[in-house]
C-alpha cells in the first residue's frame, strides 16, 4: 500500500521498517498521519508471517508530537468531530502497544508529546546520545491523558507526575535512567545497533514471541472502555478550552504563555 507521510518497506525477513516521514514538520502527527498509521498498523496485526517492526523518524527529529496547527483548526470543529480526532491518536497508541509481533524504535534529535507516547508504546527502544525528549503538551494548554497509560507503564507515575506536569525537556541519559529507553548509542551507530536486536530477535520462535508478548500486554493492559472513554474526552475537550487558545496562540507567535512566570519581577 502507497502512503503519502509514511514509508514502509519489508525485508526478505519479515522485518517491517516504518518511517514517519513529514520532516517539514518534525514528524508531527495529524489527521492524514494517523489515519496511515492506523491502517498500517491494522496491515501488520493481520500478517503472521512478519518478524518485528522498526518504527523510525525521517530527517532530524524522530517525532515532535502533535501538529499545533492542525490541532487549533480541530478544536473549532463540532463535539463530536474533535473528539473523533482523539479517538484516532488513542487507537493508533493503543494498536502499536498490543502489536503481538516485537517492535523497536530508534530515536534521533527531539521525541516530544506524541513521540514519547509512540516510544513508550514499544517494547525497546534505543536512542542517540545527542536526543532530547519532553512530555511537553501541558506547555500549549493541552492534556497528555491519550498516552498516560504507556508512559506510567514505561516510567512509572512518580516520574510521569514529573515530566508530565513540568513538560521540562530532558536529556537521553536521563530517558534511559527512567526506562523511556533501553540502550543509547553514539550518532550514525543506531542502525548498525538495531541489527544487532533484530538477529537476537530471530533467533527465538516466532509463534513463542507473539505469545510471550500476547502474555504480557493483556496481563497490564486489561481493556476498560471507562478508562478509554475517560482518556479520550479529556484529550478532547481541553483542546476547545481557554487553556488551548492561549497555548496555540503562544506557540503561533512564538511567545510565552500568559501563565508563564519566569524568575524575577518583570516576569
Amino acid at each position: 500500500m502507497q502512503y503519502e507521510l509514511i514509508n514502509v518497506t519489508t525485508d526478505r525477513r519479515g522485518i517491517v521498517r516504518l518511517e514517519l516521514d513529514r520532516i517539514s514538520k518534525g514528524n508531527a502527527y495529524n489527521d492524514k498521519l494517523l489515519d496511515e498509521l492506523n491502517l498500517e498498523f491494522d496491515r501488520i496485526s493481520e500478517d503472521l508471517s512478519l518478524r518485528a517492526l522498526v518504527l523510525v523518524g525521517a530527517g532530524k527529529n524522530f517525532q515532535c508530537g502533535a501538529d499545533l496547527h492542525w490541532l487549533e483548526e480541530v478544536s473549532h470543529n463540532g463535539e463530536i468531530e474533535n473528539e473523533k480526532a482523539s479517538v484516532k491518536t488513542y487507537e493508533v497508541i493503543q494498536k502499536l502497544n498490543l502489536l503481538q509481533l516485537p517492535t523497536v524504535a530508534l530515536v534521533q534529535g527531539l521525541c516530544a508529546g506524541g513521540g514519547t507516547g509512540l516510544i513508550a508504546a514499544c517494547d525497546i527502544v534505543l536512542s542517540e546520545k545527542t536526543a532530547f525528549f519532553s512530555i511537553s503538551e501541558v506547555r500549549w494548554g493541552l492534556n497528555a491523558s491519550i498516552i498516560l497509560p504507556v508512559l506510567n507503564a514505561a516510567i512509572g507515575t512518580r516520574n510521569v507526575r514529573r515530566y508530565g506536569l513540568t513538560g521540562e525537556r530532558f536529556d537521553a541519559f536521563k530517558a534511559l535512567s527512567l526506562g523511556l529507553v533501553h540502550e543509547l548509542a553514539e550518532q550514525g551507530e543506531l542502525e548498525s545497533r538495531v541489527e544487532e536486536v533484530i538477529l537476537e530477535l530471530l533467533k527465538s520462535s516466532p509463534s513463542a514471541i507473539r505469545a510471550t508478548k500476547a502474555g504480557i500486554v493483556k496481563s497490564a493492559w486489561a481493556p476498560d472502555s471507562k478508562v478509554r472513554d475517560y482518556l479520550v474526552k479529556e484529550h478532547a475537550s481541553i483542546r476547545q478550552s481557554a487553556s488551548a487558545v492561549e497555548g496555540f496562540a503562544s506557540f503561533f507567535e512564538g511567545r510565552k504563555a500568559q501563565w508563564w512566570k519566569g524568575s524575577g519581577s518583570d516576569n
